[in-house]
């Protein structure tokens, strides 16, 4: 999650299903039972349409409605993620999508380093 976060930091988590676009959330990442989390941003949710540009590195997000043929739907019980290093981050433009069941929950605050520490459960 380059730049928001760096190797070191510590995060609190709010053990929480309740999230919206934009949350910071860590998932267990599923492959193969693997008990690896990952941070990633959400930036798309059931019933929202993806449409891949550029070779696949950048992405259109819609509601749903507007869509065409080479459009993609995220289904009931899935999130679309991505790492906020758009150049090299290992995400769901990668063709994987996020089971919510694997979400542990979503990060409230950078504990560590102090100079560094924010906390996003004030935002509305």
């Amino acid at each position: 999650m380059y730049p928001t976060f760096k190797d070191g930091d510590y995060i609190l988590v709010m053990k929480s299903k309740n999230f919206k676009i934009g949350d910071i959330i860590v998932f267990f990442s599923g492959e193969n039972g693997s008990s690896e989390k990952l941070v990633k941003r959400v930036v798309a949710e059931k019933g929202m349409a993806l449409e891949y540009v550029k070779d696949g590195k950048y992405i259109k997000i819609s509601s749903g409605k507007e869509f065409n043929k080479d459009s993609y739907i995220i289904p009931d019980g899935f999130l679309f993620v991505m790492g906020d290093n758009l150049q090299t981050s290992y995400d769901s433009r990668e063709g994987w999508l996020i089971n919510r069941n694997l979400v542990i929950g979503k990060v409230i605050c950078r504990l560590f380093p102090p100079k560094l520490f924010f906390v996003n459960f004030l935002k509305k």
